[in-house]
């Protein structure tokens, strides 16, 4: 459907509050979100991916090639 022009699905829209963010489990999440999304998001950055690419997403291994 995306790729002949149709509708483009998104998921994972993760705008969440500042009490939110302040609830997440670790550290590592709260200090990403705040900075990512708050103090240093480029104006064009969401936290919507496509639908299509959540697998290439789920399957990326950051180890890959490390050699």
């Amino acid at each position: 459907q995306q790729a002949a022009g149709g509708e483009v699905l998104y998921s994972g829209d993760a705008n969440l509050s500042d009490e939110q963010i302040a609830k997440l489990p670790f550290d590592l999440y709260r200090q990403g979100y705040e900075y990512y999304w708050k103090t240093h998001a480029h104006p064009n950055s969401t936290f919507r991916y496509t639908t299509s690419s959540l697998l290439d997403l789920m399957r990326w291994d950051a180890t890959s090639q490390i050699e």
